[in-house]
């Protein structure tokens, strides 16, 4: 099979502000100069449906950043650390039952001085790192 798309893998960042990985809002989803937006974390259906329409289904995603912060921070709402941790539980279920993502990375492990402590799983600084309830329901997935 002739291949003219030269990638293995798509990395895509689907975040959903301040909503469930599950929630899919008809109003997250537009149509711009570049086609069909969706702004739901499951909006990554539909971008791997449009992968397999171009003949490219038999190729993986790869979520490189996906997470919340506790503050608000630019245009994302805030979302409570308890209810992060859920949403981190149902995010890595829902990719894991696509069969095509073949990772999820978390967005981050700690602040850095260009990344707020909010979106971070670990609170505080080297060595006194304070586990989150999201890093929590990492470790627990892990098990």
């Amino acid at each position: 099979m002739k291949d003219d798309h030269f990638f293995d893998i798509l990395g895509v960042h689907p975040y959903s502000d301040d909503r469930s990985p599950g929630t899919v809002e008809s109003s997250e989803v537009y149509h711009d100069a570049f086609g069909t937006m969706d702004e739901n974390f499951l909006g990554i259906e539909l971008l791997h449906n449009l992968m397999a329409a171009q003949g490219e289904g038999r190729k993986h995603l790869y979520i490189g950043e996906y997470g919340f912060s506790t503050a608000a921070w630019e245009s994302f709402r805030p979302v409570p650390d308890a209810t992060r941790a859920k949403y981190l539980t149902k995010a890595f279920a829902l990719a894991a039952r696509l069969g095509y993502v073949d990772g999820l990375c978390w967005y981050y492990t700690y602040s850095t001085p260009w990344n707020p402590s909010s979106w971070a799983l670990l609170q505080g600084s080297y060595p006194n790192y304070r586990p989150t309830r999201t890093f929590e329901a990492l470790a627990a997935i892990a098990r």
